[in-house]
Order: structure tokens, then sequence, then C-alpha cells
């Protein structure tokens, strides 16, 4: 087939366009409601997905060589595709560990950042400088005196617990709203 790699190609972006469109719609869906008034945030189940795809590609990755066993260039095959493999499936641990694990805790007083590794973060409002978005790592980052803190900016709920901080610290975040909305095509930034 004579266009098999740009149809490849265009598979792939329209993939990547549509996760991205799935996972920003999210940021503008109601928060969980906790006791005591708290509010929750919890990772988008579309990335435990993703994570549990790339863990079942990784492993179908590891089988191809064996299909090849008698090609001439079989170690060298079977190295290049077990270390991509390694990348990808441990890529896809992360996401299935960040979904079981992380989540963002708030109330009118403190916000509680409990990170992929199920350790939390208590930060006080007041003691929050600046709040903004980090687009390579999508990550929220709190800035303190004491360091930065972050968190996954796929989470749904996201843009009411950036209205909400901003209410509560009185800092800023239509910077932080423009660049966790950039991929929603309607671009209300509401």
């Amino acid at each position: 087939m004579e266009y098999t790699t740009e149809i490849v190609t265009g598979i792939t972006a329209l993939f990547i366009i549509l996760f991205y469109a799935v996972i920003t719609k999210g940021n503008k869906t109601a928060l969980t409601f906790l006791k005591e008034g708290n509010k929750e945030l919890k990772v988008h189940k579309l990335m435990h997905y993703l994570g549990l795809a790339a863990i079942i590609f990784a492993f179908t990755l590891l089988a191809i060589p064996f299909f090849l066993i008698d090609e001439q260039g079989f170690l060298i095959l079977l190295a290049i595709i077990s270390i991509l493999a390694i990348g990808i499936g441990l890529a896809g641990m992360y996401l299935v560990v960040e979904y079981k694990n992380a989540r963002v805790i708030y109330n009118d007083e403190e916000i509680q950042i409990v990170n992929y590794k199920g350790q939390p973060k208590t930060l006080k409002w007041p003691d929050i400088q600046k709040i903004s978005v980090n687009s390579f790592t999508n990550r929220i980052i709190l800035k303190t005196k004491h360091g930065n803190v972050g968190f996954n900016q796929f989470m749904p709920g996201v843009n009411h617990f950036l209205k909400d901080a901003e209410a509560i610290s009185g800092i800023s975040t239509k910077k932080a709203l423009m660049k966790v909305n950039a991929f929603d095509f309607n671009n209300k930034h509401s």
C-alpha cells in the first residue's frame, strides 16, 4: 500500500486530538464533594485506561521478535524492542498507579495534594504564592515559600478548583485557566 505511513500518521494524530478533547472536557465537570465541606479532584479515568493499554501494548511488543527468530539481526531487534517495551510499560504503570493514588482534597482553609505514591502534602492557602501550569509536564504547580507542589492538570473539575483557588487565596488563576483549557475547542474558559 502506497499511503500506509500517511494513514498511520493521520490515525495517530486523530487519536491524540480526540484524547485531548475528551480529557479537557473533563476539566469542566463538577467536583466531588466529601464530608465536612471538602472537595476532591481525582485523575481522569481515561488515564487509567491509557495506562492499561500501554502495559498490554508493551507485552505485545515484546512478543514480536520471537516471530522473527530466524531473521538476521534478531538480537539487535530484541534489544531495541525490549527497551521500547520497557519504557512504554513503565509509563503505563505510572498512569495506573497515579490514577489509583493521586488526588487533591481542599476546603476554604487548606489543600492536600496526594501524589502518585499516595504521599500527602498539606498546604495552607495563605502559604501559596503563585498558581501556574507547566504545559510540558501537564501539571498545575502551586508555588510556596517552601518549594513547589504539583498535580496532574487532567483531573475532572480542575476549572472549578482554579476558580475556587482564586476566590480563596486572591491569587489570579486566569493564565492557568487559559493553559488548562488550551484544547477546549469551545474555548470559553469557564
